[in-house]
């Protein structure tokens, strides 16, 4: 299998009269943002770089360096192709592809849009819309042979990007969509715990999974869509507590259960001293009675 992280070029300056294009710097918003997208990248996912390619222009070589400093390079293993700045097709990245050696498994290429956001459309249909600066974008190709990944099945990984970004509506789509899948699954596992045992405090619970949903978008800056990781990890941890609780709802339930069977056995002990008791002294009447006659 081959992987590809394509990531477009932080923010950049504006030209400068006396600049050009090719020249301009990474602001601090772009080194922040493309530090944080790296360290997504890095940390919540599976993705192992054995190359970096970049474009020649200033802004993608900038943000090439932090990949480097991230992934454990030095900045002279980035590899800086002039193709990857102007007049680039898929020509282009065919060529790039094709001469890359098969022991290699991972590259990061960084680039521009608009032909990054285009490979990947050709790639993926679907993925038709303006990659924001910073994003990244991995496929997993089912090769083993660079020269084939325009042929094999692929498979979308992850698409991370800032959520501050100007998101076109296809994003907002993929972010409402990946928060539903998470509410439905929380719905889910509630409604199996129901199964169990009914919570007297079941409401609080399909109250809470909306909690944990609004948590979830709120505390990260990077939003990750097809990287389940983060979901996950807290549908286990719900998980976890839900069982933890219905496993104690049981347990409750069950001791209350043997301490009423045990009060009503013993009532039914003494109802049987009693109805014992009862019928000595009937017959002890009843003897009486014979005698007296």
């Amino acid at each position: 299998m081959k992987t590809i992280c394509f990531m477009r070029h932080g923010t950049a300056e504006k030209i400068k009269s006396e600049g050009t294009d090719y020249s301009r710097h990474l602001t601090d918003k772009g080194k922040k943002e493309s530090k944080k997208i790296l360290k997504s990248i890095k940390n919540e996912t599976s993705f192992n770089c054995d190359v970096i390619i970049t474009s020649v222009a200033l802004r993608a070589v900038e943000t090439a360096s932090i990949a480097a400093k991230k992934f454990g390079f030095s900045k002279e293993d980035i590899i800086i192709n002039e193709y990857l700045y102007q007049n680039v097709n898929m020509i282009t990245f065919k060529s790039i592809f094709n001469k890359i050696d098969n022991s290699i498994q991972s590259i990061m290429l960084i680039g521009h849009n608009p032909i990054l956001s285009e490979i990947v459309s050709r790639f993926f249909p679907d993925f038709s819309h303006e990659m924001p600066a910073s994003s990244a974008v991995s496929i997993d190709f089912e090769t083993d042979d660079w020269n084939k990944i325009f042929e094999c099945g692929k498979n979308l990984k992850f698409y991370k990007f800032m959520k501050s970004s100007k998101l076109t509506k296809f994003d907002e789509k993929l972010k409402k969509n990946i928060l539903t899948k998470f509410e439905n699954e929380v719905t889910s596992l509630v409604e199996q715990s129901k199964d169990e045992i009914t919570f007297s405090d079941l409401s609080k619970i399909d109250k809470n999974s909306k909690k944990f949903i609004n948590i979830f978008s709120k505390q990260i800056d990077v939003i990750t869509i097809n990287d389940v990781k983060i979901l996950s990890g807290i549908k286990e941890e719900l998980e976890l507590k839900i069982l933890q609780k219905a496993e104690s709802k049981i347990q409750k339930a069950n001791e209350k259960k043997e301490i009423v069977k045990n009060k009503y056995e013993q009532e039914n002990l003494k109802l049987e001293k009693k109805e014992n008791k009862f019928i000595e002294i009937r017959k002890s009447l009843d003897k009486k009675n014979d005698l007296e006659e």
